[in-house]
């Protein structure tokens, strides 16, 4: 077995189940690249040479979430390395299932996942989260390339797929994990936001529903959810046909 596919079982051994399945296709897509491998390679085993290529025992779940940790770290050194650093912004706004069918749409996003964020208990299942006690807002995590596309022109695209002014409303849908959120991972994003939200506030005569909060939490939604309307394209959805054609075909503006 050659050094990148050992690698890749590696990687997928760590990921599975304890960060994220985000984090594996993350890693997919960069050695996507041959010109990333090496780089990497060579990352992995300096940062731990004995023991990275040692699967953790199956009882010793601490080591494991360690081990996965490491390779998380390997993954952001070598993209960093390699000059491929992808931002995230974290985005409520109703009923996920649209809400991520439309971000993926736009020219600079090369990834999405859905789930619950800032809410107030551990690990949710989606009947928890429409129970109404828990706090968490469907959301969608939107990793983009802001070589591509800046944040101030996905948060434009944003206010155009939410009614900013209703209160844990947004279609047909009801509750609180239906509001509308901005929540954020990187603090230099802070002003960006503030600036979008003014220029939308600007346009409406109530005050904006819509949060703008640090990402305190984020969990995973079901696979099932996961690019929903890709696996069943004829089903309900909030959206207009519209917004996704306004999406498709919309023309990104990087960040300054």
């Amino acid at each position: 077995m050659d050094r990148t596919s050992t690698l890749n079982d590696y990687a997928h051994h760590q990921f599975a189940g304890l960060l994220s399945n985000y984090y594996a296709r993350r890693w997919e897509a960069f050695f996507a690249n041959p010109d990333h491998a090496d780089a990497a390679l060579d990352a992995l085993e300096a940062s731990a040479p004995s023991a990275a290529w040692t699967m953790p025992p199956r009882g010793g779940d601490l080591l494991k979430l360690a081990s996965a940790v490491l390779a998380l770290g390997v993954l952001c050194t070598a993209e960093k390395n390699a000059g491929a650093v992808a931002k995230e912004i974290y985005l409520a706004g109703g009923c996920f299932w649209g809400t991520e069918h439309y971000f993926k749409m736009i020219a600079g996003v090369v990834d999405t996942e859905v789930g619950y964020a800032n809410g107030v208990t551990a690990n949710p299942t989606y009947k928890e989260v429409c129970s109404d006690k828990t706090r968490f807002a469907e959301t969608v995590r939107v990793v983009y390339d802001p070589a591509k596309v800046g944040l101030r022109f996905l948060l434009e695209m944003y206010f155009k797929a939410v009614d900013p002014v209703s209160v844990n409303r947004q279609g047909h849908d009801v509750g609180s994990q239906y509001r509308t959120g901005i929540y954020y991972v990187d603090k230099d994003d802070i002003p960006v936001i503030d600036e979008a939200w003014r220029a939308e506030q600007a346009r409406h005569a109530q005050p904006l529903a819509v949060e703008k909060l640090p990402l305190v939490n984020f969990y995973a939604a079901e696979e099932y959810h996961q690019d929903y309307l890709e696996k069943n394209p004829r089903s309900y959805c909030h959206l207009p046909a519209a917004l996704f054609k306004l999406a498709r075909e919309a023309k990104p503006q990087r960040a300054q």
